[in-house]
């Protein structure tokens, strides 16, 4: 039986960017409604983390099969009941708790649109702690856009960086200088520390002993935790994954409040379902899905939530994570040398991580400056109809030097064409 498509379909232009003219946040969108090269359909685009096309077809026949209550409203906060159950068994078994309890150690909840809405979700219920003085985020640089979920609510972002000679892995000592310095300010308000044990953008794996490290951090300084598994799912086999939930739950379910959120869209190639799973102390997911959930959301995409609690149960989902995850090991070898061989990037320019769908390089050095990283995308898309994706997630301050990220997702034949079409242009190291 075959898993995964071979060839990703062409990008499906104004069909998901919209009408041209008409306003988006998106840089992506500007940069495609612009293109100069042509039809955006024949663009390699490698930027977003989307393909819109490689859902699992045994996920899609799923949907001719939900039960009619599931078009109604559902009144039960943690969602689908078919799905929260499944959920609980599919946490406990992924991330290997066999001492732990549902329902008494850890509670799961079905994320309603997304785990950012997740993360905002608990970014506003951290904001009842005591305190009168400014809540406090403490991430990573570069990271995913925690920034753009925790700084509207009032938080201060500090940002601790990640070193690529060290593997982007966190210095525990300054995390913890940093956390001790945002409790201090934050003078009884929320401090959050982030941990995203799978690196977006960078697709390193923090160590174990690193995640560990950052979590005493967090005990001690009596910080709250954010556990961002996006991306758990989707390691180099054989392993090992680091289990930034399990070294929680088995080690400080009770010395730190925490939440962790697991994206599904994203093992499974279905993003715009919007499901995922959030993971807690029973008080936490219960002030989550009955009170923050509340104020701006139905439990919603239920036909979904069907189709996802019969997929999970099936052993095609365990064949078909073990071959995507298989398949982005080998993606990112290949990709990796064929930037040194055909593009002439140097061996410290490239990292090819173990973790995510991405894989992250310098920008190279004929691009100079705070708008480097845009320029040379722009260039690959207007010169060579390959779109990057920014290597620094659009953070207000980029990192000197620059860098992009490739999302791997595409077909072997469409990297390929990618790495030819930079090549051709003259888009290379030395170009």
């Amino acid at each position: 039986m075959t898993y995964l498509t071979t060839h990703a379909a062409p990008l499906p232009a104004h069909d998901v960017l919209g009408v041209p003219g008409l306003p988006a946040a998106l840089d992506d969108i500007a940069l495609l409604h612009a293109h100069d090269a042509g039809d955006p359909r024949e663009v390699v685009y490698l930027s977003l983390g989307e393909t819109w096309s490689r859902v699992p077809d045994a996920l899609v026949r799923c949907l001719a099969e939900v039960p009619a209550y599931s078009h109604g409203y559902i009144v039960a906060p943690h969602g689908l009941p078919a799905l929260h159950t499944v959920l609980r068994r599919f946490v406990a078994e992924t991330h290997r708790l066999e001492s732990s309890v549902p329902g008494t150690d850890f509670e799961v909840a079905v994320t309603q649109n997304g785990t950012r809405d997740a993360m905002f979700d608990y970014a506003r219920l951290l904001l009842d702690t005591a305190g009168t003085a400014r809540p406090q985020l403490v991430c990573s640089a570069p990271s995913w856009d925690y920034p753009g979920v925790f700084a509207p609510l009032g938080y201060r972002v500090r940002r601790f960086a990640l070193d690529p000679a060290s593997g982007y892995q966190p210095d525990p000592e300054r995390v913890r200088a940093m956390l001790r310095a945002a409790v201090r300010e934050a003078g009884g308000a929320a401090t959050v520390l982030v941990i995203n044990a799978q690196h977006n953008p960078t697709g390193a794996q923090w160590d174990s002993r690193v995640v560990t490290a950052l979590l005493d951090a967090a005990a001690d300084t009596g910080a709250a935790v954010l556990v961002d598994d996006a991306y758990y799912g989707v390691c180099d086999p054989p392993g090992p994954t680091v289990d930034a939930l399990r070294i929680v739950l088995t080690r400080y379910r009770d010395a730190v409040r925490w939440l962790a959120v697991r994206s599904l869209g994203k093992q499974f190639h279905c993003n715009g379902w919007g499901i995922g799973v959030l993971t807690g102390t029973p008080d936490t997911v219960s002030a989550m899905v009955n009170r923050q959930l509340g104020h701006h959301a139905f439990v919603s995409s239920v036909p979904l939530q069907a189709a996802m609690a019969a997929w999970l149960t099936t052993p095609g989902q365990r064949a078909y994570s073990a071959a995507v995850a298989g398949e982005y090991r080998d993606k990112r070898a290949r990709v990796a040398a064929a930037l040194h061989t055909e593009l002439g990037f140097p061996r410290n320019a490239v990292f090819r991580g173990t973790a995510t769908p991405y894989l992250r390089t310098r920008v190279p050095p004929a691009y100079t400056g705070p708008d480097a990283e845009t320029r040379y995308r722009r260039a690959c898309l207007t010169r060579a109809a390959v779109l990057p994706g920014g290597g620094d997630m659009g953070a207000p301050t980029p990192t000197d030097p620059p860098y992009i990220r490739f999302y791997l997702g595409a077909s072997d034949a469409d990297l390929a064409t990618a790495v030819r079409r930079l090549a051709q242009a003259g888009l290379g190291w030395d170009g």
